[in-house]
């Protein structure tokens, strides 16, 4: 008889159950590494790789220096991508071997940048003898600007700056 009187039973509570210390339960020691998937990461650098060689080997050139213009020397000098080139020979603008006058100049750029791709705007590279004032670079960069070249490069020589 299983039910008699006087006779005590401990009967298991529900709070002990649910309780975060398990009394008769025995610890178990969980493991904090992950394993480490190096598949996405192995992508991810692969096309980082990618991206870099393709728009590190941008197709640069040197420009042709005209042997009648002394252009100004710079310490360091970069190789620029090719662009339209503006001369200032003798005074006179010289575009694509023609010469231009300051009142035809942005005309004449305008013309150039219509043949143009417009989702690449072209550099423009000026070049100027060392000697030559601010005024005849002025027209130029305000010609280029009204027409929409973004970029406006002067040609250098590079060696020692005095």
């Amino acid at each position: 008889m299983d039910n008699e009187i006087g006779k005590t039973k401990i009967l298991d509570s529900p709070l002990k159950n649910s309780s975060i210390l398990n009394y008769n339960k025995t610890i178990e020691s969980k493991s904090l590494a992950v394993p480490l998937i190096l598949t996405p990461l192995v992508d991810a650098f692969a096309i980082l790789v990618i991206y870099l060689l393709v728009n590190s080997t941008a197709t640069q050139h040197e420009v042709k220096i005209d042997d009648t213009i002394s252009l100004p020397t710079a310490s360091s000098t970069k190789n620029i991508e090719s662009g339209v080139i503006v001369k200032i020979k003798n005074g006179h603008f010289v575009i694509q071997e023609k010469i231009v006058s300051a009142t035809n100049l942005t005309n004449a750029l305008r013309a150039i940048m219509a043949k143009q791709d417009p989702q690449k705007v072209p550099y423009l590279i000026v070049e100027a003898d060392k000697e030559s004032e601010f005024e005849k670079l002025s027209p130029i960069m305000l010609a280029s600007s009204n027409v929409g070249f973004e970029k406006i490069k002067l040609a250098v020589v590079q060696g020692e700056v005095k």
